[in-house]
């Protein structure tokens, strides 16, 4: 059904708001970590990466055709080992949402309510979420391009940093080396992270010049990589390094240093905003994750299939209080994407190439 398609520029914005999610506020530390001062050329790398993956992707879904990546596992590898493939995927979906649900849970306890339950915290991420979830892909698209016209408030708001900034807290360019730069991409990657938003939902789009509308989600990962280069320098012309490196939100902290003539607390406005993307996160995936159990087990729609994966998510991350417990989920995260959105799609790809097998047209 046409409501039920997407647009190229749909897609881009889907992605573009999968990206910036929790992480985009404790990035600039965790890659520091790594990276140092150069903790940006890391993202300028890891953006590239990133875009060549898409470009993979491309060509995958171009062999997909109108067929679900989903769907497109069980006609390269068969059904058995398709399915296996699918379940697997699926795992690593919610994966992504426990991660996303307990990472909010943690920054709002922290910032805001420091005295909520944290069970009540996660009920207020995941009852807005799972209610457009359940909806059409056309319909969680326009909220994704709704919500994006916040991105220009978050940078009006950065651009007081450069009121008086400390350029020379970025020189001596490279100074960390090489391997230090290297290990930065890590976590550069891993904040990168909801770009596979092109692999799963591919198939929505409509077929009209299919190649022209997909290379559009390119550009999606690419302008979050440009927001994420820019807000690392920003945090970087604000605080010293070693002082990025032990401030768990530096984006937040500079907010609260702020202060206009009308409104005090900058960051809780700046806040207040961020959980609107947060959510579209978590509806973003919770889709997926419908979509793919829709697929696993020939459900005729994916309501109850977010219903059922908005459950497990939840009774889940009650369970994970301790920050040791999601900086543990956090470490994992580079090796979950990389055999789930990198690994697995490129020998889907090799295969279904040796094998001559494609999808509807």
């Amino acid at each position: 059904m046409q409501k039920n398609k997407l647009t190229g520029w749909q897609l881009c914005f889907l992605t573009l708001q999968t990206q910036m999610g929790i992480s985009a506020l404790s990035m600039p530390s965790t890659i520091a970590v790594k990276a140092g001062q150069d903790a940006w050329i890391s993202m300028i790398i890891g953006g590239l990466a990133v875009q060549i993956v898409v470009m993979i992707y491309i060509w995958l879904l171009l062999r997909c055709g109108s067929t679900s990546y989903f769907e497109f596992l069980t006609i390269v590898f068969g059904r058995i080992l398709g399915k296996v493939f699918l379940l697997l995927t699926i795992l690593y979906i919610l994966f992504i949402l426990i991660l996303v649900t307990v990472s909010y849970q943690q920054l709002i306890t922290d910032w805001i309510n420091i005295y909520t339950p944290n069970w009540v915290v996660i009920l207020m991420l995941l009852i807005p979420s799972v209610y457009l979830a359940i909806e059409n892909i056309s319909l969680i698209a326009r909220f994704s391009v709704l919500i994006s016209f916040s991105i220009p408030i978050f940078l009006i708001l950065v651009l007081f940093v450069y009121a008086s900034p400390q350029f020379y807290y970025l020189l001596p360019i490279g100074s960390e080396g090489l391997k230090a730069i290297i290990e930065g991409v890590v976590p550069a990657i891993a904040a990168l992270s909801g770009f596979e938003m092109i692999l799963f939902i591919s198939h929505f789009l409509k077929n009209e010049k299919r190649s022209s509308e997909l290379r559009k989600g390119m550009v999606g990962t690419a302008l979050v990589t440009l927001f994420y280069i820019f807000l690392i320098i920003s945090v970087q012309l604000f605080f010293y390094i070693d002082e990025i490196k032990i401030v768990p939100y530096p984006v937040l902290y500079i907010m609260k240093a702020l202060s206009l003539m009308i409104i005090d607390r900058i960051d809780i406005l700046f806040l207040t905003f961020w959980i609107i993307i947060s959510t579209a996160v978590c509806i973003n995936y919770l889709f997926i994750a419908g979509i793919g159990i829709q697929a696993l087990i020939k459900l005729k729609s994916h309501k109850y299939s977010v219903v059922i994966s908005t459950f497990i998510v939840f009774i889940i991350s009650i369970f994970i209080e301790t920050k040791s417990e999601i900086n543990l989920l956090q470490d994992q995260l580079f090796i979950m994407l990389l055999t789930f959105t990198i690994i697995i799609p490129i020998f889907t790809l090799l295969v279904s190439l040796l094998r001559k097998k494609v999808g509807d047209r």
